[in-house]
């Protein structure tokens, strides 16, 4: 069976509730030791007053001193008081009570008057080797002689010197304070643990209710709060990025039924021609003739949508691949108007250009002569015998010229202009067509709009007042 596991709001608690316990103690060990090395000074302050005080009596100065004269000073000090003059090589000169100093030995090795020497003053808690009772001694060094003091370390001084229980009290009693403090702050800070653990496991089960998450207004809570918007933002992004790929498994897959589609016409076309030709032996030379100028239409045709297919994939693709270089706008429509200048003429078409020379964009030559060639094919395709067309610059920003091409064609029927830039998207019924014409790749504007797009322009197509199709686009300097 699983261990149910603790929360984090009671793990906060237990984990407070043991650090102030342990700060607690420390604080009150710290001040239970400095109050008794406090008690103990004060009795070494009251202990050193009597000794200097004795040593700066005149009679203590002898070599020798006599009972009867120091008697009454002695007498003047604490009752229990023990006092011991020692001189500097450890002899006892004098000491109090009923004590005989022949019988009291050398007192150069006690403990208290070795520090004494050493550091000049000694205190020491210990047994009496001459009384047997229990001193607390305090010796002190000057320069004729050795003073030590001592009180009878009974009950009394023990619990004067005994620390009291005032701190440790206070701070049992501001316990349930500081508890109640604690409480609150783990409350505080398991909240936002709680909301924190809520999303991330409601995360992993890829159903996040943003709606009932709800942080608190703390650092630890907008901490939590600034994770889920990251997070939902990223499942944003990959719901958008699963989208696309979805949106682009399906185009692609239109996109290679339509070049199926669009491919069966010419190859059929193409294998019929070429089959009457060679199953029929006794064709006139004038319909050979046909039937080859038809198969050589179709073929190329054919040329037409592969090229035009290869350069759509490219610029979805792959248009990093894609140089870059000075273009000179006006140049390129010339090179246009001179590449079908035979297809204009034979239509009695017309082409008036009136584009700066100055107008020059960092680009790609192919994808801005596509662009051109594509509207002008597009009008003489279906804009009806002696389509006049015109090019011009219409205005510029700081980034972008913007221009208009436009013909006198009879238009396109409102409904299909929101689909005139789709791939293999044609609207014979709206737009005349010649009857020579073998029809276009279905491709053309797709191919304008993306070589729009690579130049960080747009473009939107529209009816002219009267007649004709109109074209406005921009592209990025």
């Amino acid at each position: 069976m699983k261990k149910p596991l603790i929360s984090y709001k009671r793990k906060l608690l237990l984990y407070f509730t043991l650090l102030f316990m342990l700060f607690a103690a420390i604080l009150v060990g710290f001040q239970h030791q400095r109050e008794e090395h406090y008690k103990v000074e004060l009795l070494e302050t009251e202990l050193r007053s009597y000794s200097d005080m004795l040593a700066h009596f005149e009679c203590l100065k002898n070599k020798h001193i006599e009972n009867d004269i120091a008697e009454p000073l002695f007498r003047a000090l604490p009752r229990d008081l023990r006092i011991t003059i020692l001189n500097r090589q450890g002899e006892v000169q004098y000491e109090s009570g009923d004590v005989a100093l022949i019988a009291m030995e050398n007192h150069l090795s006690r403990p208290e008057v070795i520090e004494a020497i050493k550091t000049h003053e000694g205190h020491l808690i210990r047994t009496s080797s001459t009384t047997g009772r229990d001193f607390f001694y305090f010796a002190k060094a000057y320069p004729d002689c050795i003073i030590r003091v001592a009180v009878p370390y009974d009950t009394t001084v023990q619990n004067m010197l005994k620390a009291d229980n005032v701190f440790l009290w206070f701070v049992l009693g501001i316990f349930p304070i500081v508890l109640v403090l604690l409480i609150q702050v783990s409350d505080h800070f398991g909240k936002s643990v709680a909301m924190l653990h809520r999303f991330i496991a409601s995360a992993e089960r890829g159903l996040v209710d943003y709606n009932h998450i709800a942080f608190p207004d703390s650092e630890l809570g907008r901490i939590g709060h600034t994770i889920m918007e990251k997070y939902k933002q990223l499942e944003a992004s990959h719901k958008a990025v699963l989208a696309e790929r979805e949106k682009r498994r399906i185009y692609k897959r239109d996109m290679s039924n339509n070049i199926t589609h669009e491919l069966r016409t010419p190859v059929s076309s193409i294998s019929g021609f070429l089959e009457t030709l060679l199953t029929c032996d006794n064709l006139a030379p004038e319909r050979k003739r046909y039937f080859l100028e038809r198969a050589h239409a179709q073929t190329q045709r054919l040329a037409a949508i592969i090229r035009d297919v290869s350069i759509i994939t490219k610029v979805d693709e792959a248009p990093e691949t894609m140089p870059r270089s000075p273009i000179d706008v006006a140049q390129v429509v010339s090179d246009v108007c001179e590449e079908l200048s035979a297809q204009v003429e034979a239509q009695s078409a017309s082409v008036v250009c009136d584009v700066p020379s100055y107008v020059s964009i960092q680009g790609n030559y192919s994808l801005v002569h596509a662009i051109f060639r594509n509207l002008i094919e597009n009008a003489l395709r279906y804009g009806g015998p002696s389509v006049a067309m015109n090019i011009r610059l219409e205005s510029e920003d700081d980034s972008h010229y913007h221009f208009v091409f436009y013909d006198s064609g009879k238009g396109i029927a409102p409904h299909h202009l929101p689909r005139i830039f789709e791939r293999f998207f044609r609207a014979d019924e709206g737009r005349t067509r010649d009857a020579s014409d073998t029809g276009g790749t279905g491709l053309g504007l797709s191919i304008v709009r993306n070589a729009v797009r690579f130049h960080h322009g747009s473009i939107t197509a529209s009816n002219r007042e009267g007649a004709g199709l109109q074209f406005n686009f921009s592209l990025a300097k």
